[in-house]
């Protein structure tokens, strides 16, 4: 089985909870990329360590069969964890898995130690190395080609063999036909040319329509359906190289890439939401505080009796998917659905249709 999708997910307990229950049939070809989140509120090496150890700990026992994902700190300021680099701790703790490490511009040669340090101890690891740009790196390959060889040179040269390019757009929700053609374009003539000086056998290109509060997208109490500008970039790229380069799509579920861990006062003040993919748009239900109170959490189950009953229909019944089977159970509950737990049924939803229609 071929799959042309990766699911860019924060490395938390609903995005696991969402992969563990997949159809079983995807878990040993899917290969999802993790971030490691950042917090609000705190930013205490115990903390990380604590999370690395834990999140280790319940994909060693949830996920056995996911052997090979991507695994990053793009969100992370370096530091250190009891003498070692943060990134060097999150590798090590996912030694029995396949991870592939990822760099990219502006990381410290404190990161590039850490992967090479964790690929010395690991020889039979995997021989990727992922190469990960965002937006404001890809206008010019030109003009960061030497930050691209002080990357990756020294790399490739001792320790991996392939790259996986990573074209990673961020948060597109604001971009109009302009910035769509401008994108194409850049991300078009940087795989190009980093293709030329590189042994590149996957480019992923990813981003999101998400942003970290659905307030600049919906207005409380009401529905809305946006076009998914991500696909048409992804489309339009890989229109652009036919079959020459194997172009894949990404992108970071119903998550958003800004996303943080949110302190009290901001979980206090979360409006219900539910998010649901169809064909090139996202369907967005937006309710109002719910103020953390279980009663409220109705809320929640009121969006997904909606979207249900939309006309003309875009639910994908109950056999589907583990998500779509609880929306359906649950639709006429008064709970069931809360702040805390919507997310892993809406990831869940979200991966399972766009594996149905990327893989092969």
């Amino acid at each position: 089985m071929n799959i042309d999708y990766t699911p860019f997910l924060k490395l938390k307990d609903n995005e696991l909870v969402a992969l563990e229950n997949l159809d079983s049939k995807w878990h040993k070809h899917l290969v999802p990329f993790f971030d490691f989140p950042s917090k609000q509120d705190s930013k205490k090496p115990s903390d990380y360590a604590k999370k690395s150890e834990e999140m280790a700990k319940k994909l060693k026992q949830k996920l056995p069969e996911f052997q090979r994902f991507y695994i990053d700190t793009f969100d992370i300021e370096d530091h250190m964890i009891l003498g070692k680099h943060n990134y060097l701790y999150l590798l090590e703790q996912f030694d029995t898995f396949t991870a592939i490490p990822v760099t990219g511009p502006d990381r410290t040669d404190d990161h590039k130690e850490s992967i090479k340090t964790f690929m010395s101890k690991n020889p039979d690891s995997a021989n990727i190395i992922a190469y990960r740009v965002t937006y404001e790196d890809f206008i010019s390959y030109t003009a960061t080609n030497e930050e691209v060889k002080e990357s990756l040179d020294e790399l490739m040269n001792d320790l991996f063999t392939e790259v996986h390019l990573i074209m990673d757009c961020r948060l597109v929700a604001l971009f109009n036909d302009k910035d769509i053609n401008a994108t194409v374009s850049q991300i078009t003539d940087y795989v190009r040319k980093f293709t030329g000086d590189y042994r590149v056998t996957k480019v992923i290109v990813c981003g999101s329509m998400i942003p970290i509060s659905l307030a600049s997208l919906v207005k409380p109490n009401c529905y809305d359906v946006i076009e998914r500008i991500e696909l048409q970039i992804y489309q339009n790229v890989k229109a652009n190289f036919s079959d020459s380069h194997d172009i894949q799509l990404g992108d970071y579920t119903t998550v958003s890439p800004e996303f943080a861990e949110p302190n009290p006062d901001s979980a206090r003040n979360a409006t219900s939401k539910l998010v649901y993919p169809h064909e090139q748009t996202q369907h967005i239900w937006r309710g109002t505080k719910v103020i953390s109170k279980p009663s409220k959490g109705y809320l929640y189950n009121q969006h997904v009796k909606d979207m249900i009953q939309l006309t003309p229909s875009i639910y994908r019944g109950p056999d589907f998917s583990w998500a779509d089977g609880e929306f359906d159970a649950k639709q006429n509950a008064r709970k069931g659905f809360w702040i805390n737990s919507i997310t892993k049924f809406l990831v869940n939803a979200h991966i399972s249709y766009m594996l149905h229609i990327y893989s092969r």
